[in-house]
């Protein structure tokens, strides 16, 4: 088959190239993609702003069943927080658990020393699971 035959079957089927379609097409995937970015990345800063988070500053195993936990805590804004305190064992199983909650208020990075944290088996060491606004 020749190239202007070829040419006229396609004009005549529709299957003709249309550039300016397909350029478009192109442009409009960019701009959704450029604006979901956007979208995700002043949600994602926004959802960062409201959050807190905390870190064991020290802790003592009282006892095999007791531990006592310091936490240091960072938040953005003066509310409420809770955290979920943890007593671990040698091979990383929670022995003891605690929620703890820091009273809203204006200092950005309150600490709460001396939580006191009962345990089944003796603790090696204390982490903080999660944080959260209340």
């Amino acid at each position: 088959m020749s190239q202007s035959q070829s040419e006229l079957l396609d004009a005549r089927y529709g299957r003709a190239k249309n550039r300016r379609r397909d350029r478009v097409f192109a442009i409009v995937v960019a701009v959704v993609a450029v604006v979901g970015f956007g979208a995700w990345s002043i949600g994602y800063t926004i959802w960062q702003a409201t959050a807190a988070s905390a870190t064991v500053s020290a802790y003592h195993v009282l006892s095999p069943t007791q531990t006592s936990v310091d936490l240091q805590l960072t938040r953005a804004g003066s509310q409420a927080v809770e955290c979920d305190v943890r007593a671990l064992a040698a091979d990383f199983g929670v022995v003891g658990f605690k929620t703890v909650t820091f009273a809203p208020g204006p200092d950005a990075s309150p600490s709460m020393p001396g939580i006191l944290v009962n345990t089944t088996h003796k603790a090696v060491s204390a982490d903080v699971k999660e944080c959260r606004l209340k």
